[in-house]
């Protein structure tokens, strides 16, 4: 028996062929990974948003916190401005923290495991730079780190691998999200929280505050704000307009014996007057510790109530200022013997009128009452000034000495040489040494300068009386006859620091001296004003070796026993004299 065609073709359709199936466990399999990766994207999402939001809420207590504790921080901030000052989350008791400011359940880290700290560091032109920064955890894929911190509010950025131009971050500069803000060094110092310090792959949120030192804040802070003063300072006018009517020497309910915080009240009386609430538990006007409303004389000065130590009052009827002793009213102007008595010095804005005339040479007996003869001042018939010195009027035209001036200097020294011990001032540095001393290549010599300055109250007289030593004689087995061979020389100038200009100068130089010792003096005497910058005198001294010797050298020579005496090869003195 034979099946029919049809049958056979149509009983090969029934069922599913091995390649149908396999086609339907591939598109199974795809649609079971892409599902897989969709719910992986989903929880990384709310992960990222997790680290977001937690970011966020840190991030505003850290605002909060700079607000409340801006005096503190900023205090802080200034004493170590070379490292920042670190605020963690939770501190010790008593110290400044994060979860003062945040709910008691917060966590200690976000979703990637990484904890917050704040660093605040104060600004070169006044005011607070708050960072908050996550340390530890995990390192957060830039990826994540972009989206995270678009989400992390206001200020909110990240420390990625990369920068925007895809270069590594090799400086660890932190970027705010969209390019809102860039920090180059967020932390330079390492300052951190945790022992960690923040880097690559965390969160930062750069904390903006309202304090004076981020904006022009409309009002006064109560305390003081280091680094910013304008934070207490007030540009307009305070109005004072108190519904109660203070009266000056009264008390009230604001102020009297007794009453806490009371002292160091202001207000206001009737007339606009600043009145303080003082110790004495009444109103007084502001400065009664200084100058009192003026009398009409000086009897009048009991009328002023509660007068207190130091208060000074104006009779009007004399011009006399009186001042509150403790007890009575005592005069400035004159003394209890009717002296006019100047404590410090007496300046005169336009003229000062001698009437007394004296005779030079007479006697200018003590008739004062409160200070010797000495000093006094008066004037002869022809109007010259004389003043009394030694008992006796004389005038002003002999010449005093005001200045002097006078010591040397060891140019180049001798250890085993005591001849110039008494000089004051030893060179020891190299020869030459820049511009002093210095060596002139084409002339063969060493200059040496000193520079000593005189200042004139008024028109005198400038003195310099100067001198150079030099010695090239050395001593061998008793013999001294080298052929060393040396000159030196002097100058002495004398400029005004005010114009720059030599006003006197003078020169002198000695022989060539073989094997032996030369000095030389120089005197230049010169007039001069008083002005602002003073005189400089300059003695230079200038000395040469031709034969044998090379700077420096050390000089001696044989003594009469046979013996070897030291000698100091170059020194210079001066004595500067100034009169009047």
């Amino acid at each position: 028996m034979h099946r029919s065609r049809s049958f056979a073709a149509r009983s090969r359709q029934r069922g599913i062929t091995l390649v149908e199936a396999l086609a339907a466990l591939f598109i199974a399999a795809l649609m079971f990974a892409g599902l897989s990766m969709l719910i992986n994207t989903s929880m990384k999402n709310l992960r990222d948003q997790q680290a977001a939001q937690y970011q966020a809420q840190l991030a505003n207590a850290a605002m909060q916190l700079v607000q409340a504790n801006y005096a503190t921080l900023a205090s802080q901030a200034a004493a170590t401005a070379a490292r920042p000052v670190v605020v963690p989350l939770r501190a010790a008791v008593g110290a400044i923290q994060l979860a003062s400011y945040l709910p008691a359940s917060i966590q200690g880290a976000n979703a990637y495991g990484q904890s917050p700290c704040l660093l605040v560091t104060a600004q070169a032109t006044g005011g607070l730079d708050a960072l908050l920064v996550t340390e530890g955890g995990q390192t957060i894929p830039d990826l994540e780190l972009g989206y995270i911190a678009a989400n992390a509010g206001q200020g909110g950025g990240s420390i990625p691998s990369k920068n925007g131009a895809g270069a590594a971050n090799a400086n660890g500069a932190a970027y705010g999200a969209y390019g809102a803000w860039i920090n180059a060094a967020p932390d330079t110092s390492g300052a951190n929280c945790s022992g960690q310090a923040t880097g690559v792959g965390h969160l930062v949120s750069e904390v903006f505050t309202t304090g004076p030192g981020n904006q022009n804040a409309d009002f006064l802070y109560r305390v003081r704000v280091p680094g910013y003063a304008d934070a207490n300072t007030m540009h307009a006018p305070i109005y004072l307009h108190d519904s109660v009517a203070h009266v000056e020497g009264s008390s009230d309910e604001d102020c009297k014996p007794g009453l806490p915080n009371s002292v160091g009240k202001i207000t206001s009386d009737a007339n606009g007057r600043v009145l303080s609430c003082q110790s004495s538990g009444t109103w007084q006007f502001a400065g009664s510790s200084y100058w009192r409303d003026p009398v009409a004389s000086s009897s009048n000065l009991s009328s002023l109530s509660n007068p207190q130590q130091g208060d000074v009052a104006l009779a009007l009827d004399t011009g006399i200022p009186w001042e509150y002793t403790g007890t009575a009213w005592h005069s400035l102007i004159l003394d209890n013997n009717n002296n006019l008595v100047i404590g410090d010095s007496l300046l005169v804005a336009s003229r000062l009128d001698l009437t007394q005339q004296n005779v030079i040479g007479t006697s200018c007996a003590d008739d004062s009452k409160v200070t010797s003869a000495t000093g006094k001042v008066s004037m002869n018939a022809a109007g010259e000034v004389l003043s009394c010195q030694n008992g006796k009027w004389e005038n002003q035209s002999q010449i005093n000495p005001y200045g002097s001036d006078a010591d040397c200097v060891i140019i180049m020294g001798n250890p085993g040489a005591h001849d110039y011990d008494k000089c004051s001032y030893r060179y020891s540095g190299p020869y030459p040494n820049g511009d002093n001393p210095s060596y002139d290549a084409a002339a063969g010599n060493y200059s040496y300068k000193v520079t000593r300055k005189v200042m004139l109250a008024k028109p005198g007289i400038i003195s310099v009386a100067a001198w150079a030593h030099m010695y090239d004689e050395i001593c061998r087995s008793g013999q001294n006859n080298f052929h060393n061979m040396g000159q030196v020389a002097l100058y002495v100038t004398i400029t005004d620091n005010d114009t720059g200009h030599v006003i006197g100068n003078s020169q002198s130089q000695s022989p060539t001296i073989t094997d032996d010792s030369a000095g030389i003096n120089e005197n230049v005497t010169q007039a001069a004003p008083a002005n602002q910058g003073g005189y400089n005198i300059v003695i230079q001294t200038d000395w040469a070796n031709y034969n044998g010797l090379k700077t420096p050298y050390e000089t001696n020579y044989c003594g009469p026993k046979g013996d070897l005496i030291q000698t100091t090869p170059v020194a210079a003195g001066w004595t500067i004299n100034s009169f009047y």
